[in-house]
């Protein structure tokens, strides 16, 4: 037992030991990348300088003051795809994104300063509860894994490992704000989309940490946040009116040509109208909650800000949103139902606001389900099926899941049939409209179970508080705002999806749970309870993030394994085709691949214009040694042809090596083609392949 206990006691203290040392290096890369990608939209050509100059203010505010920076961002995060696309024009810069970039990087300047500079005891920000820091942390190392597993994937499609490290450090650096490029990791413009995932989640994940931080350091900052929050969904849903008014003075009678506009469904600052919805029925009731804290002329402004909340969401009309604030509301009925014995019975206008509020709500979403009732039900069956296919996703790879944002391309596999043929192929590829099941289809285990447990620890904290605190009118309805929120997202999926509502969820998220750490309930075991917690948090933190770290050497393993290497060339270019044959052109150093049980390979070269650039040298490295030496001193087509010695590797590497290379814009009069070019190599008649091989299974000896 004595040995056992001293084992355990070992390991203890390995996991703190390894916490403190891979805290600092895993903040000082998170502050680096963020500094990084801030920087980034100031080589963006297409966004206009005064929004650069906007975002970098931004950035000096938070260096300034972090909190005032977080305010901002919080402010503003609804309306950036309204900066990015009507105002400045920047498409498809992400400018919400960009605002809370600007946040991050003036936040991690300000800790750098403060850290070196003369005031060292402030340096360190207070630590969030441990229920909250693990899940976070380990949500965030488990996306950053599947990333570099899917890196290297990808990768081995598209070049040679230390070019397309540098085209991924050129995108971070000056393309972060630029077109994401294609989902298809074999494509020509396959992209870093999955990387951009990667930044949004953990982003969200840090925004949910600086907020409960920043509200739990200071009790005065927290109405400042919410006030802010809630004005930048208010800006949001004016926008929504803006909309409705713009359509109807469109019209030649504008008041006539009303009732048919409040048929259809309005927003603006997203183009994704359920989207919208979710960020009112996430603003409303913590607006409503203010209110009824409130007294004077604040009361009357809270009022009046979550009177637009409601007519957005009215004219916004998506059914799920309705029938979720109905589900909060009636649920807040029953909650003070069951109190009336305890407390006193709430004023006239309260009961009156209440009435109405739920007859506009249960009339609205009645009408909504009414008229669009065959698209109810079709919707319903669609999500039946987003489900199953999510499902079917995970039990494929249930520990680590397909990888970060894998799911939409991924659907189409794991679809069925009903929902392939839905809507002439709509349905071919769609999110799985549902938060949790999409991070388990992507992530897996490793993912689902730190971003629930972060998700739960926070909303059981503000549920035991509102428990005990019955009267803080505030919090119950920051809690039911995330609640309603939520039940949003079990249909769509897209507003934990989409800046401008998922940095607001974060942020409320943060600052619910700020307000109910308030008064912590006394944990079980006395005073060193707190401690014990804090402990085992850091080492379950050191543990999970050590267990991710090596578990991504064999998941880089198994997956080249699915890589067909035969479908694969470096160096390279296009295929050509001139209507006698078609080809594709060398650079300097190009790589193909055979099968491994390959018995010869064969290639067809030429070098058209030798006689203007000079007699040029082909060497040709099989698995990194020098198998023949080519002298191409003619215009003819050259037929090379080599024999394969057994190996035991799954795929056999041909390098050719071409020297002098040439420029055709500077041997060939008139030319503007600047690529360089090393000889031709004919490609099959109906396909780009231009290597040859001889399998065993093959008639050619």
């Amino acid at each position: 037992m004595s040995a056992a206990r001293r084992l355990i006691d070992l390991s203890a203290q390995a996991g703190e030991r390894l916490y403190r040392r891979g805290a600092p290096i895993g903040l000082a890369v998170l502050a680096a990348l963020a500094i990084v990608l801030f920087q980034s939209i100031f080589w963006a050509e297409h966004v206009p300088w005064p929004l650069k100059l906007g975002i970098a203010a931004v950035a000096a505010a938070s260096v300034a003051s972090p909190p005032n920076g977080l305010l901002i961002a919080a402010g503003l995060s609804p309306l950036g795809y309204m900066l990015t696309t009507r105002v400045a024009g920047a498409y498809p810069a992400r400018i919400t994104e960009a605002i809370v970039l600007a946040f991050f990087a003036g936040y991690a300047v300000r800790a750098v300063l403060k850290r070196f500079g003369r005031r060292r005891a402030d340096a360190r920000p207070p630590e969030p509860a441990p229920r909250l820091l693990a899940p976070v942390v380990l949500f965030g190392a488990a996306a950053a894994a599947s990333c570099v597993v899917h890196y290297h994937f990808v990768q081995v499609w598209q070049d040679r490992p230390w070019p397309f490290f540098e085209r991924l450090v050129d995108f971070l650096v000056r393309g972060y704000h630029d077109d994401l490029g294609n989902y298809e990791p074999t494509a020509g413009d396959a992209g870093f989309r999955y990387v951009f995932t990667t930044a949004f989640v953990v982003e969200g994940a840090a925004l949910f940490l600086a907020a409960f931080v920043f509200c739990a350091r200071d009790r005065a900052f927290l109405p400042r946040l919410l006030r802010m929050t809630v004005a930048g969904a208010v800006g949001a849903a004016a926008l929504s009116a803006y909309a409705l008014a713009e359509a109807a003075l469109r019209e030649a009678d504008p008041f006539g040509a009303l009732p048919s506009l409040l048929d259809q469904r309005w927003t603006m600052f997203t183009p994704k109208l359920n989207t919208a919805a979710s960020l009112f029925v996430l603003a409303g009731p913590p607006a409503i909650g203010a209110a009824a804290a409130g007294r004077g002329w604040r009361r009357s402004v809270w009022t009046a800000a979550a009177a637009v909340l409601v007519a957005a969401l009215w004219i916004n009309g998506t059914r799920v949103a309705l029938l979720a604030a109905i589900v909060v509301l009636a649920g807040t009925i029953v909650w003070f139902a069951q109190r009336r014995a305890r407390r006193r019975m709430p004023g006239v206008p309260v009961v009156a606001g209440v009435v109405i509020l739920g007859l506009g709500l249960a009339g609205t979403a009645f009408h909504r389900l009414y008229v669009d009732r065959d698209q109810t039900v079709a919707a319903l069956r669609y999500r039946v099926l987003f489900n199953e296919t999510a499902l079917r996703m995970f039990a494929s790879a249930p520990a680590f899941g397909v990888g970060i944002d894998q799911y939409y391309l991924q659907s189409e596999r794991f679809a069925s049939a009903e929902l392939l043929s839905a809507a002439r192929g709509y349905y071919r590829r769609v999110p799985a409209h549902n938060p949790f099941l999409q991070t388990a289809a992507e992530l897996g285990v490793a993912g689902f179970v730190p971003f629930t447990w972060m998700l739960g620890a926070a909303l059981w904290t503000c549920a035991a508080a509102v428990r005990a605190r019955a009267r803080d009118p505030i919090l119950f309805g920051t809690l039911a705002g995330l609640t309603a929120f939520l039940i949003t997202t079990a249909s769509s999926g897209h507003p934990l999806l989409i800046e401008v509502t998922a940095y607001p969820f974060w942020i409320v998220l943060g600052l619910a749970a700020a307000r109910a750490a308030r008064t912590p309930p006394a944990a079980p075991g006395g005073a060193s309870a707190a401690p014990a917690a804090a402990a085992w948090n850091r080492r379950c933190i050191a543990a999970g993030v050590l267990l991710l770290a090596v578990s991504v050497p064999p998941r880089i393993a198994l997956q080249a394994r699915t890589i067909d290497f035969t479908e694969i060339t470096y160096g390279l270019h296009g295929l050509e085709d001139n209507g006698r044959y078609r080809y594709r052109w060398t650079t300097g150093r190009a790589n193909l691949f055979a099968d491994g049980t390959a018995r010869a390979v064969e290639l067809s070269l030429r070098a058209p214009f030798v006689e203007r650039t000079g007699p040029m040298t082909v060497e040709l490295f099989l698995d990194g040694r020098l198998a023949n030496r080519i002298r191409v001193t003619g215009t003819d087509w050259r037929r090379v042809r080599m024999r394969l010695p057994p190996s035991g590797r799954r795929h056999r590497d041909l390098e050719l090596r071409v020297h002098p290379t040439w420029f055709p814009h500077q041997v060939l009069p008139g030319s503007e083609d600047t690529r360089e070019l090393g000889v031709m190599l004919a490609a099959d008649a109906d396909s780009k392949s231009v290597l040859r091989a001889d399998t065993p299974g093959d008639d050619a000896s």
